[in-house]
């Protein structure tokens, strides 16, 4: 099964903001709408949580 990490922007922060937790990639969509939703947040990204 492979995981993601969402990582998105959020006001009042210089860096990229990330999920201190792992997703299903099938589950992940459904982060990303909730993520959205929160106010100062934008840009936000589905990326691997494989290590590189």
């Amino acid at each position: 099964m492979e995981f993601v990490k969402i990582i998105w922007v959020q006001d009042g922060f210089a860096e990229r903001r990330e999920s201190a937790v792992t997703y299903s990639k099938s589950a992940a969509p459904a982060y990303v709408e909730r993520k959205k939703a929160e106010k100062g947040v934008s840009d936000v990204q589905i990326v691997s949580a494989d290590p590189e």
